[in-house]
């Protein structure tokens, strides 16, 4: 309790005492502890109400200035002490006096409160203690309010060249508010959280604001296109993709750095590189294109009796086109040297629409994993005369998953199925698309979305994926297998996209892994990635990861 209703307290015993001593039945008086007020600026002030003797008697404020807020506006005093809190609010940039009146009613008499609010020239003003830029962030707004009824005049200054001010000096005048935007110079940044301090000087009163400023510099590759298909070659240590967006075919030389591109006239469906690495072929729906990957240029586009799903080119320049849709069908045999009548069905019996191909290390034979069948399986088929020829498949059925693709270890010797089934291969058909094994992945259900494999580190590079459940899974990681005894390793996690959103919004992204490839020495993979779910209109980028 305050001193004024300390008083008020002691002189009310008093005075109660002595009239209950007189006469009990004196009519009851009204009482208030003030009948002036007197506030400076914005303030609150108490007034006390009471009655004598006490008594159980009901007032209420009838009228009080509209520079005031009174609570509790009406009520009872009941044998007690009651607090009103009158609170006076003032515009900016006024000082003067101001003047009213507040009005109590009760049955048992009115009281009326002068109330005076003189306000000199007040400095007040208010700012954050501190802000943070994130790193997805282009700037921030240091906001200065004038709350007092005088002008503000301030000075900034930043403690290192980490941050830049819009403003360094500047007056707000009374009511207002001010800003300053900070900017992040990044240029001289690596990836971490830098700290800096703004110093502002504000109608001479020294002032701190403390700012974080988190960086995140990215180190991959970003491209202009999205990526359909690709493949890479370890004789030239080149990395060969095709676009849909815009239509082209793209080669990225890794030990450069260069990439080069070329325009196709015709949507691309999958890409195959030869071999020596010379050649390109391009599927399309019912055409192929031949590229010189040397000199990126088109040597032909020709037509074929297909929409090719995928395609495998040779060195001596025959390409296997394997059709999308019907069901039971047929490879074509494109020979790319000839100009007319060039293309031949394969012998042996017929493969299924959708099959999934590629050539296997010695360059005589085909392996493809058909799709659309069940149990799926693995064929084989041999070009060593030119027109394929269908030759068997493997002696399992249902009894391993295939899944529907398929990639090689390095020397030739095994086969990785997407089902996560391993094979063994040989020149002896009965030795040939044995069980060898299965491979264990680290999210539940997953399955092999693509493999590549590196003899120098014994190693297996693997992207995963959980799309054969009911919940499709995006794991942003690279999985490493010993490839020798397929146990797991460790896991690279891929680098995340930055994106920066309106009004300062943004965030990081998982990279997402379509394809992955070991260099020619085994010392970096490089990876095919897409920024998941962050609407980006450049998504795709090539990531480097350093082997130790």
């Amino acid at each position: 309790m305050n001193r004024l209703a300390y008083l008020f307290v002691v002189l009310f015993f008093i005075a109660s005492c002595e009239k209950d001593s007189i006469n009990d039945q004196d009519e009851i008086e009204f009482i208030v502890s003030a009948d002036t007020l007197l506030f400076r600026g914005p303030e609150v002030k108490s007034l006390f109400v009471t009655t004598n003797p006490a008594s159980r008697v009901e007032y209420e404020i009838v009228a009080h200035p509209g520079w005031t807020t009174v609570n509790p506006k009406s009520g009872y005093i009941d044998n007690n002490i009651v607090e009103i809190k009158i609170s006076s609010s003032v515009s900016g940039g006024f000082s003067g006096d101001l003047e009213g009146t507040l009005e109590i009613m009760s049955a048992n008499g009115n009281k009326s409160v002068f109330l005076i609010n003189s306000i000199g020239e007040q400095s007040v003003y208010s700012i954050p203690d501190s802000l943070k830029i994130p790193a997805y962030g282009n700037n921030q707004e240091l906001k200065i309010l004038n709350s007092g009824n005088v002008p503000i005049y301030y000075t900034a200054s930043t403690s290192n060249n980490y941050i830049s001010l819009s403003s360094t000096t500047d007056s707000i005048l009374a009511g207002q508010q001010g800003s300053i935007i900070v900017s992040p110079n990044r240029d001289d940044m690596l990836t971490g959280q830098y700290s800096s301090m703004i110093n502002l000087t504000i109608n001479g009163e020294a002032e701190t604001v403390h700012v974080l400023v988190d960086n995140y510099l990215e180190q991959k590759l970003i491209l202009d296109s999205d990526v359909v298909d690709a493949e890479y070659s370890r004789i030239n240590d080149v990395l060969v993709y095709v676009s849909s967006t815009p239509f082209a075919i793209h080669s990225y030389d890794v030990s450069s750095g260069t990439l080069e591109s070329i325009p196709l006239d015709f949507y691309p469906t999958s890409v195959s590189v030869s071999p020596d690495g010379a050649t390109a072929a391009v599927g399309h729906d019912a055409r192929i294109t031949y590229v010189d990957l040397s000199i990126m240029s088109v040597i032909k586009t020709m037509n074929v009796s297909c929409d090719v799903l995928d395609i495998v080119l040779t060195n001596d320049g025959w390409a296997y086109a394997f059709p999308r849709i019907d069901q039971w069908e047929t490879i074509r045999c494109v020979n790319l040297n000839l100009s007319y009548d060039n293309e031949v069905m394969n012998l042996g019996g017929s493969i299924r629409a959708g099959t999934k191909a590629r050539l296997h290390p010695s360059g005589d034979y085909i392996y493809g994993a058909d799709n659309g069948l069940s149990p799926s399986d693995i064929e084989k088929y041999d070009i060593r005369g030119g027109q394929a020829m269908l030759m068997y498949d493997s002696p399992y059925h249902g009894t391993y998953p295939m899944g529907g693709d398929l990639w090689f270890s390095e020397e030739g010797t095994r086969l990785f199925t997407r089902g996560n089934t391993v094979l063994k291969l040989s020149e002896n058909p009965q030795q040939d698309l044995i069980y060898n094994g299965s491979i264990s992945l680290q999210i539940n259900y997953a399955r092999i979305k693509w493999l590549d494999h590196s003899s120098d580190n014994d190693e297996l590079y693997i992207i995963s994926t959980a799309d054969n459940t009911w919940e499709e899974i995006h794991s942003p990681y690279i999985y490493v297998h010993n490839s020798t005894n397929l146990i797991y390793k460790y896991k690279f996690e891929l680098e995340k996209f930055l994106v920066f959103g309106n009004n300062g919004g943004g965030g990081l992204y998982d990279a997402e892994p379509y394809f992955v490839f070991s260099n020619s020495s085994g010392s970096s993979i490089y990876v095919l990635t897409k920024a998941y779910g962050s609407g980006l209109i450049n998504e795709w980028a090539i990531q480097k990861l350093e082997i130790e």
